[in-house]
């Protein structure tokens, strides 16, 4: 099968990264991409009404993080996460308020985009991650209620939902029923999750790379790919910059090396002379020494007579 869109459900941002690591590029941002879903029966319910979403109690986590309290889902806020806090690890209000604001504007504009695309043509593998710590029955009915809305809401029917477990944690597969063996369901299982700490890169990801790959491969829309060619050239160019200033600081090392040369023999002549006076001074110091003795000779000769 050829997707022209790979899109993450949650639970977590490993699910984003893995994407990206498949695509080679960065991922197209949906509602869900960057946020952690912490209680999967709201989720279901928030996924039946994407435009409630932030729309009530929002709570600023320790970590820098936005909870909407209703839905059970935390988002990342853009700006600076230290001035989030005062130093006496209050909030400072007037950044959340501002943060908040940010974050309300990009939701509403992902769920926009996110509308576009259940109503679109397009060819769309979707990915959730299986939580390890769920039992098996509260996951079955996660993957059902995704699997349920994705029929309701996905105008052409063009989709595929791939959820990803631990190989350890599979015990949910028997509460699916019926489902299992549904076509639009993709039940693919990896060694290890990410600790939630360290989801860019733990985890195994080459594991996550072969379920991906396992369900087909990904063709960007013309226009996307126009966008990726953008990127890619613009990326070149990054490269071609760096590499000529790089070629620059080489050629001037190269000049100061042979500069250090020139400098090495100048030394080393000026060395050279200096041991040549050296041995004039000693050689002539012998001759002062040996007429000083003379001329005291002398002197008491005359001091005799």
């Amino acid at each position: 099968m050829q997707f022209q869109n790979i899109v993450s459900l949650g639970y977590n941002c490993e699910v984003s990264f893995r994407i990206e690591d498949f695509i080679h590029d960065k991922i197209k941002s949906y509602p869900f991409s960057w946020a952690y879903i912490k209680d999967q029966k709201k989720f279901l319910d928030a996924l039946q009404n994407l435009d409630d979403i932030l729309k009530h109690e929002i709570e600023v986590l320790p970590w820098g993080m936005f909870l909407d309290k209703k839905y059970g889902i935390s988002f990342h806020g853009k700006g600076d996460k230290a001035a989030l806090f005062q130093e006496d690890g209050t909030v400072n209000q007037a950044v959340a308020d501002s943060m908040i604001e940010e974050l309300k504007s990009r939701e509403n504009y992902l769920i926009e985009k996110l509308k576009k695309l259940l109503e679109s043509d397009q060819t769309t593998l979707f990915i959730v991650k299986v939580p390890s710590k769920k039992d098996g029955k509260e996951n079955a009915e996660f993957i059902q209620g995704v699997l349920k809305f994705l029929k309701e809401h996905y105008v052409s029917q063009k989709f595929m939902l791939l959820a990803v477990a631990e190989k350890s944690h599979l015990e949910f597969i028997k509460f699916l029923g019926e489902d299992v063996c549904d076509k639009f369901l993709t039940v693919r299982s990896v060694e290890a999750f990410a600790e939630d700490e360290n989801t860019q890169t733990g985890g195994d990801i080459a594991g996550w790379m072969d379920v991906i790959g396992r369900c087909g491969e990904y063709y960007p829309s013309p226009e996307e790919q126009e966008k990726r060619d953008e990127r890619l050239r613009n990326q070149i160019q990054e490269l071609e910059k760096q590499r000529d200033e790089l070629l620059t600081a080489k050629n001037w090392l190269d000049e100061q090396y042979h500069f250090k040369d020139t400098r090495i023999e100048e030394l080393e002549k000026w060395v050279a002379e200096l041991e040549s006076g050296k041995k004039w001074l000693e050689e002539h110091g012998q001759e002062q020494e040996k007429y000083i003795a003379q001329l005291r000779h002398i002197i008491s000769g005359l001091m005799k007579a």
